[in-house]
């Protein structure tokens, strides 16, 4: 029986595009950059499976600028985001980069006021075709992109509060109230390329948060040295990107 290819989607979120890009800035600036360094850059060995995904990916979010002949250099809307000349302009590069992906602008514009549940979302992505083994991965790189425009815009809120306390306070300033962190007692990154967990699980919701997480990295780990993708969407597009 053949598998069933889930349609066109970025294989890690908005959050773990914006850390590989400032990897491939800081070394290079913007430098036009052989695709076969920038994935070096960003912790693969080669290009493979893993890597031509994790770089098609950021290619989505429009943080990677094509140049031909097979070279690449980060872009304007990239630099908008980690070298921003004001808050505002890094609040809008954020949306822009977070919705240039096909699958996320049409659930934007399927729910604009108020992103679906987790549920939901999964009848929907399965209606449109979505194998089930890539659902989790679909839902948590979503759930990471949408969370870090929500992070920006409470960031600014609360720096507008501060400012207009500060204003009117006659006294000493307050001490800054920190709330207090939303994740367990556990840690979850990609070093290099390879996934690091550290920390506990206390609870059966941490436990899925975890299993989510993994599933949503683990499509950037090297499998083999065969450049494989998902769909013949996915080759296109890699292809425009770096040739």
């Amino acid at each position: 029986m053949a598998n069933v290819r889930s349609p066109n989607y970025p294989s890690m979120s908005l959050p773990a595009a914006i850390d590989r890009i400032r990897r491939i800035h800081a070394a290079e600036g913007k430098n036009a950059i052989a695709r076969e360094s920038i994935v070096q850059l960003i912790g693969f060995n080669g290009l493979h499976g893993a890597s031509a995904k994790a770089l098609s990916a950021i290619g989505k979010y429009g943080l990677l600028e094509s140049l031909g002949d097979g070279e690449a250099r980060v872009s304007e809307l990239a630099l908008q985001i980690i070298a921003p000349e004001s808050d505002e302009e890094k609040e809008q590069a954020l949306n822009e980069a977070a919705f240039k992906p096909a699958l996320f602008a049409e659930i934007k514009d399927k729910w604009p006021n108020n992103y679906p549940s987790d549920e939901n979302l999964r009848s929907y992505l399965i209606r449109r075709g979505f194998s089930s083994a890539a659902l989790d991965q679909v839902i948590a790189c979503f759930r990471d992109t949408v969370g870090v425009l929500r992070k920006s815009t409470s960031e600014q809120r609360s720096l507008v509060q501060a400012v207009s306390e500060n204003s009117n306070a006659i006294s000493m300033p307050k001490l800054e109230r920190k709330d207090p962190p939303t994740q367990g007692g556990y840690d979850i990154g990609f070093v290099g390329a390879a996934i690091n967990i550290s920390g506990q699980i206390c609870s059966q919701t941490e436990a899925k948060k975890v299993i989510a997480a993994l599933t949503a990295l683990s499509s950037l780990l090297p499998t083999s040295k065969t450049v494989e993708f998902d769909s013949p969407t996915d080759r296109d597009e890699y292809d425009d990107l770096l040739t």
